[in-house]
């Protein structure tokens, strides 16, 4: 059974218990209110649209074209400089719709009829941004949601964040500005499986250009699964506060060696140029790379967490543990993840919190409290009744787990 979003209880089927006069069971509040969508598959491209500047470029980008096509995806996202070298309205068609014109919507270009439906989702890089005309070229070029510079749209079970970290983004690019708010705020609002933030300047990096400290956003705390960028002309993934940051910068222009290694950096390639084969489903989403020949480079995955079973029927005020079996999300990559399972608070009278076992057995380090807050004990004979549960938890979290599923996961015992 798939748990996400927020509906009302549902209550378990296991028989009612009954402690001096007060009737209680278990309750269990699915985290989305919706069938999730099918999988969905997609490329994504980086530092990829300098036709205009050579033969070799020209080869380069039509060989990951080529290869993006091969996989027939759903769609395509940018972690941009789709327009080398300065954003010009007069090169931007040869860089772009000559070799993706069939993926874009509206298209009014010289390469073909366009896609009946758009399929094509950019991001701004500083390439993209003309001396001249600003980015009117590529807002010209594109239909875009919101104001176009910065968008979100959903696709199945993922949804992604198009962020703009230009530096003449006019609502800003810190985390604290218009554009920062609005991303805190859309990922709040999101009920999506898995949320994407696309950004062209690196968090994180290795190569030529190193790490954008001024994009080191709080995305994880605000609830991000990972984050794309480019800027940096290699490929590197890295593990960083808890999540996985992603440069796909080898869409078409020169290739670049890395420099200082940093902290977090798990997998590097800068051989040949490539793209991002990436597919999501309702229980993992795979980050794979691929060089234009069709080698892999890496391929990562993230697993969905999935509740299992939830065993509270038979809890008395003597119970010493509530059992949940769960297969939760966890980073995939060389050994299993170390998982920390919270405890819930029991009955009044019990000697400590009443533990969350979970199966197979793991590490039960903290307290847990439900949205945040503690148990109130101000029901008759002591039986334990939820307060507000709107809120997440706040202590450390495994691996890739959101931090609403364990805040969702048990409400615990309701006066009914």
């Amino acid at each position: 059974m798939l748990l996400r979003g927020k509906l009302p209880s549902v209550k378990s089927a296991s028989p009612r218990q009954s402690v001096s006069g007060w009737t209680f069971r278990p309750t269990v509040e699915l985290l989305e209110g919706r069938q999730v969508p099918a999988s969905v598959k997609f490329a994504v491209i980086g530092d990829y649209g300098a036709a205009v500047t050579g033969p070799a470029s020209f080869a380069a980008e039509q060989g990951v074209a080529n290869l993006v096509k091969s996989w027939n995806p759903n769609f395509i996202v940018t972690v941009g400089d789709n327009n080398y070298a300065n954003g010009s309205a007069t090169t931007i068609d040869k860089n772009i719709g000559q070799f993706y014109s069939s993926f874009i919507s509206p298209y009014t270009g010289n390469f073909g009829s366009g896609a009946s439906t758009n399929k094509f989702w950019p991001a701004i890089g500083n390439h993209d941004w003309n001396s001249t005309a600003g980015y009117q070229p590529y807002l010209d070029y594109f239909q875009l949601p919101g104001n176009e510079r910065y968008y979100t749209v959903a696709r199945g079970p993922v949804q992604f964040f198009v962020l703009n970290s230009d530096p003449h983004e006019p609502d800003g690019t810190t985390p604290t500005s218009v554009q920062g708010l609005w991303l805190q705020t859309q990922l709040a609002a999101s009920t999506a499986l898995w949320k994407i933030v696309v950004v062209h300047h690196a968090p994180f990096s290795s190569g030529e250009h190193g790490s954008t400290t001024s994009m080191q956003w709080p995305f994880k705390q605000w609830g991000a699964t990972a984050v794309l960028s480019g800027h940096d002309h290699d490929y590197e993934r890295l593990w960083r506060n808890n999540m996985p940051y992603f440069v796909n910068g080898l869409g078409g222009d020169d290739v670049r060696p890395f420099k200082s290694i940093v902290a977090g950096s798990k997998v590097r390639y800068a051989g040949d140029y490539g793209a991002m084969l990436v597919v999501a489903s309702d229980t993992q989403i795979t980050f794979r790379f691929f060089t234009q020949t069709g080698t892999v480079i890496d391929n990562f995955r993230l697993k969905a967490p999935t509740l299992v079973t939830a065993s509270t029927s038979s809890l008395t005020t003597e119970s010493t543990a509530i059992t949940v079996s769960s297969l939760m999300a966890a980073e995939e990559t060389t050994g299993p993840a170390t998982w920390e399972t919270p405890a819930v608070r029991g009955l009044a009278g019990m000697e400590g919190p009443l533990p969350l076992v979970v199966t197979p057995s793991l590490p039960l380090p903290t307290e847990f409290h439900p949205g945040g807050k503690p148990w109130s004990h101000a029901g008759p004979s002591g039986i334990a009744e939820a307060e507000d549960h709107s809120t997440a938890p706040s202590w450390p979290l495994p691996n890739g787990l959101d931090e609403r599923w364990f805040g969702h996961l048990v409400h615990g015992l309701q006066k009914v």
